[in-house]
């Protein structure tokens, strides 16, 4: 064989064999969407590597790493808590951070606080307080359709406030479908009557003897109109209101434990995420309190939900002709049986915890009002009351008489506890921590200042109409993870208080009604297999675009609550 026979057939085989890799490649690239996103994360944000940003190599290479991980963050190739490592692997190789300053910089003061909310909360969960709470108020609501639906949507945006919104959900669907289930079996039941009665109206018997006797003419009045059947069209019309009632009181359930949220700084990471990154950013920033972020979330929250509550009844319940059974709800309670000891001390332990959240300080933030005052000033905080409530459930025994048990909480709730949300939120604060530290901050403000011939009103509505469109694909907590500094940058860019763009920011982050996908609790009722895509499409895109305008509304009426004058930048956020 000559040398260029064995040439030719050499270059055959390297073609076939690059051919070969390429359909390979192919075939894993188009069966397994991750690996797409594992290659473009890093590749993406290439040209901004050579973009013109800034003096210095660190503004670009800041941003390079966090378009990487907000890429990341969106499409989850990786779960998003190892995504979260990310700035403690490319702000130190990159020259943007040290490592011992971004790594500082994962667990700080308001982490904690959420850590220990979430520890309580799974220790409420464990000994079913929350339950019985739920179950005794549902019970005291009575049994007509539309206050029953309004009834569950108050307790599970109550319930909301102080636990994940996921595992609110995840208790309050269950009751929801157990009572929608007996609706359906009493229909049914009817249903089976109106037979019975069409049949002896016929003058057949139940059991179809040709001797049966047909109803007399001068029967009973009332008699006869008892047994007059329902038509075929009334009966439809029944089926298909509790139809429709079915899907109002699951949407109900699953919006309203994402409104409950946004009412306290525990209800939801991405508050968390706010309150941190604040810190971070402007290190002299006043305090956002517990009891201030109160007072400004629990009207908008209730307002929200009484609006999704009209919303519901108008679209799904205007009839309700069908009758409503509770007595499941009463068999749940009566198998919970009485207060245990436990249960009453988790429950002392909470109103504790919210009577020292609220007296710690006074609303406008200052301390000369509250208790912490004692103390040395700004050395206590919300995360030290909440850590003081989960450590005094680690000495308690769970069981006093005949004798001493284990206590309340045991190294078991470790375990339990949602370390992932943990790690997430962490990994917020190093990527604000480098973006600050880097100048890319400043730069951002520079490149966004043009936006500040906009109307203050028309502004905070495009902010909102922007974060709620990504929050449809991601997490609340990577989007106002992603857009917090950004839009920190965009209000010293423009001379506002930074604020008066985050708030209403963070709030739109949990406003994610209209895909099965956007959040946990859509998730959970729509598999209860009772409703289609299109009914939360259409439901949550009514409460989205009143969300747009009623979240700027209530930032503007609540701007005094959190000293905000604008088109002033306050001094805290020019240093």
């Amino acid at each position: 064989m000559s040398s260029v026979q064995i040439t030719v057939k050499a270059k055959d085989h390297t073609q076939r064999f690059k051919e070969k890799l390429c359909g390979v490649l192919a075939y894993i690239c188009l069966t397994n969407r991750k690996i797409i996103w594992i290659l473009l994360g890093p590749i993406l944000p290439i040209p901004f590597l050579f973009a013109n940003m800034g003096d210095s190599h660190t503004v670009t290479r800041c941003a390079y790493a966090s378009i990487w991980m907000g890429i990341y963050w969106i499409t989850e190739p990786i779960p998003i808590a190892a995504t979260a490592f990310l700035p403690l692997l490319l702000f130190p190789l990159f020259g943007i951070v040290p490592a011992t300053v971004v790594s500082s910089s994962y667990f700080n003061d308001t982490l904690f606080l959420l850590l220990a909310s979430m520890m309580f909360a799974t220790g409420l969960e464990k000994w079913k307080l929350h339950r019985k709470v739920a179950l005794k108020f549902l019970l005291l609501v009575g049994s007509r359709p539309k206050i029953l639906m309004l009834g569950f949507m108050a307790m599970t945006g109550f319930l909301s406030m102080w636990i994940s919104n996921t595992a609110t959900t995840a208790m309050m669907t269950p009751l929801a479908i157990a009572v929608l289930d007996q609706i359906e079996k009493g229909i049914k039941s009817d249903n089976q009557d109106d037979k019975d009665d069409e049949k002896v109206l016929l003058g057949v018997s139940l059991e179809n003897n040709p001797s049966a006797v047909p109803l007399k003419e001068d029967s009973d009045s009332d008699e006869r109109q008892q047994r007059i059947p329902l038509t075929n069209n009334g009966k439809q019309n029944i089926i298909e209101e509790f139809n429709n009632y079915s899907i109002g009181m699951l949407l109900g359930v699953c919006y309203s434990s994402s409104l409950g949220g946004t009412a306290t700084l525990i209800g939801t990471g991405s508050n968390v995420v706010l309150t941190s990154q604040l810190k971070i950013l402007f290190p002299d920033a006043p305090e956002i309190s517990f009891g201030k972020w109160f007072a400004m979330a629990v009207p908008m929250a209730s307002i929200m939900i009484v609006i999704l509550w009209l919303i519901l009844v108008l679209k799904y319940a205007r009839s309700t002709s069908f009758k409503v059974d509770t007595s499941i709800l009463q068999h749940y309670y009566d198998d919970l049986g009485d207060l245990t000891f436990p249960q009453k001390v988790m429950l002392l332990d909470f109103l504790m915890m919210i009577v020292l959240w609220f007296s710690r300080v006074n609303f406008d933030g200052t301390e000369g009002g509250g208790w912490s005052s004692f103390f040395e000033p700004d050395y206590v905080s919300d995360g030290t009351v909440c850590i003081l409530g989960v450590i005094i459930l680690f000495f308690i025994p769970s069981r006093v008489e005949p004798k001493p048990e284990s206590p309340i909480f045991t190294k078991d709730i470790f375990k339990e506890t949602p370390w992932d949300i943990i790690f997430l939120l962490a990994g917020g604060f190093g990527l604000a921590k480098g973006i600050a530290e880097s100048g890319l901050a400043k730069e951002l403000s520079s490149h966004l200042s043009f936006i500040s011939a906009l109307p203050l009103y028309f502004l905070l509505v495009v902010v909102c109409l922007v974060t709620v469109f990504m929050t449809e694909f991601t997490s609340n907590v990577s989007t106002i993870t992603v857009f917090a500094p950004i839009l920190a940058a965009l209000a010293v860019g423009i001379k506002q208080n930074p604020l008066l763009l985050m708030i209403p920011a963070t709030l739109s982050s949990s406003y994610a009604f209209m895909l099965p996908i956007a959040t946990p609790p859509n998730a959970i009722v729509f598999s209860s297999g009772r409703m289609k895509v299109i009914d939360m499409v259409t439901t949550g895109g009514i409460l989205n675009f009143l969300g747009l305008f009623l979240i700027p509304a209530f930032m503007m009426m609540f701007i005094g609550l959190f000293g905000i004058e604008p088109g002033v930048l306050p001094i805290w956020a020019n240093t």
